[in-house]
């Protein structure tokens, strides 16, 4: 994500941002907050203009009605029954309905310390940007994450020893039960599980050098694998070639540059990477059926 996105706030700590929502009469730990839509303060806000937040995010949206949300340049109505994940990497608005009814929980990666557990990669189906990071669910799954829900908001507003141990225990049973569920839905059990290591090694070379470097070669070189290797590990991983997952980064950067920014095309092509303009907007009109330049006026 760029360091150069314009007037979009970033709350570092999950007070700060309960703080903007009036909220803050309820946060009792530090790295951890839930909480339901319907007991939001009067004078909460009914929408937030893009921000960023140091911070993972999961809602469960019961009766969704007229809210919406958008997620870097992806605009979206909520859907009910629905789980949406929000990683620290996202640009994230939202105007919800007043009657919205459901679920918001919040957590630093940090409260996972206790299991010497990396979130992004345990559960990058959920999180990762180059997922939907949506899961619609049938009846009987929202009953079940239901239930989790509100085992942890008992145990946030109870007042027992072992009672953050206890959340964080749960947090992580909870999220688990979330990827069991939606392995069984898209048949990819003991898929995500075993992630091939090189595959996220890749994952993670990528996301740090996308801007300069676009080769496949170049990422293979670094693995010490062959390209057509690297190619069949994302085949197998996400279904595409390597050098389209790559494409998918620069495109997704571009998309936000070009909504949160006031830079011209040619300085987002140049941020990019790209020495001519007129290659970038080749690249992104390839890539999105639609030019930089009306990309642009449609995001405003």
């Amino acid at each position: 994500m760029s360091s150069e996105l314009l007037n979009i706030p970033c709350f570092k700590s999950i007070t700060e941002f309960l703080t903007a929502l009036n909220q803050t009469t309820l946060n009792t730990i530090d790295d951890f907050h839930i909480a339901t839509f319907s007991e939001l303060r009067k004078d909460a806000p009914i929408e937030m203009k893009p921000y960023r937040k140091d911070f993972f995010q999961v809602n469960f949206i019961v009766k969704a009605l007229t809210s919406k949300i958008q997620r870097n340049a992806l605009k979206t109505s909520l859907v009910n029954n629905t789980l949406y994940f929000v990683s620290p990497e996202h640009v994230y608005s939202w105007k919800r309905a007043e009657d919205i009814k459901g679920y918001l929980i919040y957590f630093k990666k940090d409260f996972f310390n206790f299991f010497k557990l990396d979130i992004e990669e345990e559960f990058s189906s959920l999180f990762d940007l180059k997922s939907e990071n949506i899961l619609v669910l049938d009846s009987e799954q929202a009953k079940i994450i239901h239930e989790g829900f509100k085992k942890l908001y008992k145990n946030y507003f109870g007042d027992h020893d072992y009672r953050i141990e206890i959340i964080r225990s749960f947090l992580l049973a909870w999220l688990y039960t979330i990827k069991k569920i939606e392995a069984e839905k898209f048949d990819i059990i003991n898929y995500i599980s075993k992630r091939n290591s090189k595959f996220i090694q890749f994952r993670n070379l990528v996301k740090n050098r996308f801007i300069e470097e676009k080769s496949v070669n170049y990422y293979a070189s670094q693995l010490k694998i062959t390209p057509n290797y690297l190619n069949a590990l994302c085949k197998k991983e996400k279904n595409k070639s390597a050098k389209a997952y790559i494409q998918d980064f620069v495109v997704d950067e571009a998309k936000n540059q070009l909504t949160f920014t006031q830079k011209s095309i040619a300085e987002i092509a140049f941020s990019l990477g790209y020495e001519e303009p007129t290659h970038f907007t080749r690249f992104f009109k390839k890539m999105t059926n639609i030019s930089p330049k009306d990309f642009k006026k449609v995001s405003l």
